[in-house]
């Protein structure tokens, strides 16, 4: 029962991942200027 556990974890990581992969080039800019703004309120 633990080894398909296991599995599973494995391959929704894997899904995650490519999601992941697919957001990046849409998240990034957004994310790296929302930080840049806190990096500029904060300092």
């Amino acid at each position: 029962m633990d080894y398909f556990k296991y599995r599973d974890n494995i391959l929704f990581a894997e899904e995650v991942s490519l999601v992941g992969v697919a957001m990046n080039d849409l998240l990034k800019p957004a994310l790296y200027q929302r930080n840049h703004d806190v990096l500029e309120v904060t300092r």
